[in-house]
């Protein structure tokens, strides 16, 4: 199953008894249902009750976007989310130590896959060994943090080294990060990571609807300032891995380039075809397996397993296994 992705504006319906996409411009797209883990709606879509029905039937999570990328508002089928848990989560949100060992691990397995990334292309003769000691320096740093806000602190001062490796890394590939850009993104690689990052925030909301976990109260990013905001929290363990190296594999690879963006004065978006091929890959990357344990798990999986951990952390926070993953080759 797969998660689909609409960037035209239409009507989405029920058609028999599956999907399609009635066009703004009267080309209609099927969606077989059965092949549907969850849909994203960048364009204007309009919907009726028994399409909803249909998808509660199913258990796929319609969810809207906005130009920006952020989450407006989703339809949510019927969950397994009970109140025991939603209670779990809040008394460890609310309580100190436990929310500090959760936001701890979460940051911890962030710093060692921003490490393990630079250290990836440290073999391939680029010279990352100042970014690799000072990511090393700050995690240490973590181990000792006494609060959330000081966290937030060394996770600002980690993006700020770690984003050195972009140009290092693309040097001589036409494409220049030069300093991170959000609202607008200002160059194609900053447009990219934009794009992927919405591609992976919506993956992991999608995954938290369907789990016991309330994706409004997080551990690290603000309860108040982010709405969903757990999917922030996570999503800080797999950047480094499903979204800054796939961004740069595409970019040297050439399978990425400079036509696949409109460019402007103060912005950079990329346009339909690079919109096509980075989803492409970027599904084609959390169907990608590697070995744990003896057992071949996809990049999917893997999410969807740390959040379960979580899950059972929150409930137990004695006996629970708290360890994200940490991507190595």
């Amino acid at each position: 199953m797969n998660p689909v992705y609409l960037y035209k504006s239409g009507e989405l319906k029920r058609k028999d008894s599956s999907l399609a996409l009635e066009s703004a411009d009267g080309e209609e797209i099927l969606i077989p249902i059965e092949q549907t883990e969850s849909i994203f709606c960048f364009g204007e879509i309009t919907f009726n009750k028994r399409l909803l029905g249909l998808l509660n039937r199913h258990s796929i999570p319609l969810l809207f976007f906005n130009y920006y990328g952020d989450c407006i508002g989703s339809f949510l089928p019927v969950t397994t989310r009970t109140g025991t848990c939603l209670i779990a989560q809040a008394n460890a949100f609310q309580n100190e130590s436990v929310r500090l060992m959760i936001a701890k691990s979460i940051q911890s397995a962030a710093f060692q896959n921003m490490i393990n990334i630079c250290k990836y292309y440290q073999k391939k003769d680029k010279d990352l060994n100042t970014v690799i000691s000072s990511l090393m320096r700050l995690k240490g740093e973590l181990t000792e943090a006494d609060s959330v806000e000081e966290i937030l602190l060394l996770e600002a001062k980690s993006k700020s080294e770690y984003y050195q490796i972009f140009d290092i890394i693309l040097a001589g590939s036409g494409f220049r990060f030069g300093h991170r850009s959000k609202r607008p993104p200002a160059t194609p690689v900053n447009s990219m990571i934009s794009y992927g990052n919405t591609l992976l925030y919506g993956q992991l909301l999608a995954m938290l609807h369907q789990s016991r976990l309330v994706p409004e109260i997080s551990f690290i990013h603000s309860v108040v300032k982010k709405g969903a905001s757990l999917q922030y929290d996570l999503a800080d363990i797999y950047k480094p891995f499903l979204v800054d190296r796939l961004l740069m594999r595409l970019v040297r690879k050439k399978e990425i380039k400079r036509q696949h963006f409109d460019q402007q004065e103060n912005s950079c978006y990329m346009n339909k075809d690079g919109s096509r091929i980075f989803v492409a890959a970027f599904q084609q990357l959390l169907k990608t397996t590697v070995n744990i344990d003896g057992r071949s798990l996809s990049y999917k999986s893997i999410m969807m397993r740390d959040i379960n951990r979580l899950v059972r952390f929150i409930q137990d926070p004695d006996s629970a296994d708290l360890r994200f993953f940490e991507v190595g080759w």
